[in-house]
């Protein structure tokens, strides 16, 4: 499957497959490389991975001059909740995911609302399909709130 297909169905594969823990236990901070994601309007999410320090790596949702940029996590989600790919109660996530993250930082893409977006970006970063680095590579059994 390529990443255009990929980001079709990142959605169902990887955000809709685990439990979202929307109250209770949060984590304090990610780890590098943990997958991250907040809600949008209607049915629709952003997402990115964590590298360290507070910053986010993530494809900016521009449909005229989009790139991979890193920020924070205001800059992320402008304020809303972001989940956080973890494992029972704790964030997961993959020292390589990050570093192929941030060697595409500054990268110009064309962005496309269903085939080349941050979904893509998220599964270029993986680098393999999302439901088999979820089971190889994250050992991610849910979704949890980020407590900033």
């Amino acid at each position: 499957m390529d990443t255009k297909q990929n980001a079709q169905n990142f959605y169902e594969e990887f955000l809709e497959t685990f439990r979202v823990h929307r109250e209770g236990d949060g984590v304090s901070e990610p780890v590098i490389g943990s997958v991250l994601w907040h809600d949008l309007a209607d049915a629709f999410s952003h997402t990115g991975i964590y590298v360290g320090g507070g910053q986010i790596v993530h494809l900016t949702g521009k449909f005229n001059g989009s790139c991979i940029e890193k920020c924070t996590s205001q800059g992320f989600s402008g304020g809303k909740i972001i989940f956080v790919s973890c494992q029972g109660t704790r964030a997961v996530g993959n020292f390589d995911i990050a570093q192929r993250a941030l060697s595409l930082v500054g990268q110009a893409r064309d962005y496309h609302l269903f085939k080349n977006n941050c979904h893509g970006f998220i599964t270029e970063c993986l680098g393999k399909s999302a439901e088999d680095m979820i089971a190889q590579t994250l050992k991610m059994d849910c979704w949890r709130v980020w407590v900033q």
